[in-house]
């Protein structure tokens, strides 16, 4: 059987694959971290299912949650125009893991709230991770 006398043509490389590699990174970090997102709804149901707090109580820990997550993602870009976006992004997932753990350890209505807003203020950081991911070159403040 005689040899081909042409090379055939490579496959096109996709575009998804030629985006560089720190991108992949905030890719993965960012879905790891949004997986903890299911806690949300159950900011509700663990304060009076479990620590036998009155729906009241447990409504104001997801409001509380819910005030956390407007004011968040406007401190974040804040910081992350002053400190860096890279600094203001290690310090909010930083603080979103303890802010959950503290969440599961204390009891008190206020604390439960403090904590609840702690998550929500600290868990969006999105505009951060947004703009690392459209800019990646400008990661370090001017």
């Amino acid at each position: 059987m005689p040899r081909p006398t042409h090379t055939p043509a490579s496959a096109p490389v996709p575009p998804a694959a030629r985006l560089p590699g720190p991108y992949w990174v905030l890719v993965a970090g960012f879905t790891l971290c949004r997986s903890g997102a299911v806690v949300v709804p159950f900011l509700s149901l663990y304060p009076v299912i479990h620590l036998h707090h009155s729906p009241a109580e447990a409504a104001l820990v997801s409001v509380a949650f819910g005030a956390g997550w407007l004011v968040g993602p406007l401190v974040a870009g804040t910081f992350a125009g002053r400190i860096g976006r890279r600094t203001t992004l290690r310090v909010a997932l930083a603080s979103t893991a303890v802010s959950c753990l503290l969440l599961s350890q204390v009891r008190g209505r206020w604390a439960l709230g403090g904590c609840a807003f702690a998550v929500g203020f600290f868990f969006e950081a999105r505009p951060v991770i947004a703009a690392l991911i459209t800019d990646p070159g400008a990661a370090r403040p001017a």
